[in-house]
C-alpha cells in the first residue's frame, strides 16, 4: 500500500521534513517518528481556544491516511 498526499499535505510534510510519500515497507522506527512529528505539531499549530484549526485539520487527515500502513 502506498499512501499518497494531497498537495497542501505535502506542503506541510516538507516543511517538517518528512517524507511526502509512504508506504508499507517504513520501518517500525521511521513510522513512529513520522507520527510523533506530525501529532507533535498538530498540538504546537493545530488547536486554538476554538478547537481545531486548518494546521490540525491537515494533521489529522494525514495521521487518518498513514494509519493503515
Amino acid at each position: 500500500m502506498v499512501v499518497k498526499f494531497t498537495p497542501e499535505q505535502t506542503k506541510l510534510l516538507e516543511s517538517l521534513n518528512l517524507p511526502t510519500v509512504l508506504d508499507s515497507s517504513i520501518s517500525e522506527d521511521d513510522y513512529e517518528f513520522f507520527v510523533d512529528t506530525v501529532g507533535e505539531h498538530l498540538q504546537l499549530h493545530g488547536l486554538t481556544d476554538d478547537g481545531e484549526n486548518e494546521i490540525g485539520k491537515l494533521c489529522g487527515d494525514i495521521l487518518t491516511a498513514i494509519a493503515p500502513l
